[in-house]
């Protein structure tokens, strides 16, 4: 029976490793779209989840303070009204709540993925994103 369940805790294990790669090349892609050229993003996150993903990689730094980041990450959104600068929800309910004030969303729904950049918040920031993600701006 100790084998079973090792064995289960050591699969579960594995598959939360290989989601979190996952996400982390997604964000990478999203933080790429929005910034062009840019070697390292400093990002900030309300949510010890989020950061957890972004200890696997050099090229996205996590920092303390709202201010310092280039972009911040909202997974409760709380105090997000107070917050300044680049705002994109981590979860479908802060999507909505704060979607006016967002550039977008990355968020999971039914167990897939789901990315949105709302097109006049990207305008109101003057981001150009590039074709390939083209699909994913929309009207709100």
């Amino acid at each position: 029976m100790k084998k079973y369940l090792l064995l289960f805790l050591f699969l579960t294990e594995l598959l939360s490793a290989s989601q979190i790669e996952y996400e982390l090349k997604i964000y990478q892609t999203i933080f790429q779209a929005l910034f062009p050229g840019k070697n390292v993003i400093h990002v900030w996150s309300d949510s010890q989840t989020t950061n957890r993903i972004f200890t696997k990689t050099r090229d996205i730094q996590l920092v303390t303070a709202p201010a310092q980041a280039d972009i911040l990450l909202l997974g409760t959104g709380e105090n997000a009204s107070n917050l300044n600068g680049l705002k994109f929800a981590t979860n479908y309910k802060t999507f909505k709540k704060y979607k006016k004030s967002l550039i977008g969303g990355f968020y999971w729904q039914k167990g897939r993925p789901n990315i949105i950049f709302i097109k006049r918040n990207l305008e109101k920031y003057h981001i150009t994103l590039p074709k390939s993600m083209s699909e994913y701006i929309e009207d709100y």
